[in-house]
């Protein structure tokens, strides 16, 4: 009888280990318990090169990923406007060079409006000092009054006026070219910046259609 008993407790006892060790191979190791212990976990911020709204998700949790693999996808209808309002500003800086370009051309033409005032101002000096030595000696010789004579002198004083206020109009017509050209310079610069966001915002909507 005690025969039948050994191998019997000792079938029972294989049948226990390898019971024991098909539960750990597929069930235990997966398990984890524990009493108030912290399970450390790897976790990774995941950025997008461009900002925008997720459209759709390709990855399940826990799921295995490698370089290259689509995790979400962004909406690319954020990116068309940015396009038209970068190409926009670029419009809209070339059109005010433009405008400069035109102002300057008309600053042109009034310069030179300035310069004629210029001119006969200084023709209508000379006259009236011309005047003046013609009446002086007229008046010296009895031929016109005396109050004839003042009144030439009141003309010299004008014609001078006008000749000091046409050269100061004439000036500040130059001064305004400076002004638009340095206004110009400052459109140009703004010009390069909208060209640089139009590119950026163009490259950025590419490669939000291109295929993967």
């Amino acid at each position: 009888m005690r025969k039948f008993v050994l191998p019997g407790i000792g079938g029972l006892a294989a049948l226990a280990v390898l019971y024991a060790l098909g539960m750990w191979l597929f069930v235990w190791r997966y398990q984890i318990s524990t009493q108030d212990a912290y399970v450390q976990a790897d976790i990774a911020a995941i950025l997008t090169k461009l900002l925008g709204y997720v459209s759709s998700i390709k990855v399940t949790d826990n799921q295995t990923v490698k370089s290259w693999d689509i995790l979400l996808e962004l909406d690319p209808s954020d990116f068309r406007p940015k396009v038209d309002q970068a190409r926009a500003g670029v419009e809209s800086r070339m059109a005010a060079i433009t405008n400069f370009d035109a102002r300057l051309k008309l600053q042109q033409t009034i310069i030179q409006q300035a310069r004629a005032g210029l001119i006969s101002a200084n023709a209508d000096a000379l006259r009236a000092r011309a005047d003046s030595i013609r009446y002086r000696d007229l008046a010296d010789n009895g031929v016109v009054s005396k109050q004839k004579l003042d009144s030439t002198g009141s003309d010299i004083a004008k014609a001078n006026a006008a000749v000091e206020g046409a050269a100061a109009a004439l000036q500040a017509q130059r001064d305004q070219v400076a002004v638009l050209e340095s206004a110009k310079v400052q459109a140009q610069a703004d010009l390069k910046q909208s060209e640089a966001q139009l590119e950026q915002a163009e490259a950025d909507h590419v490669d939000m259609i291109e295929e993967p």
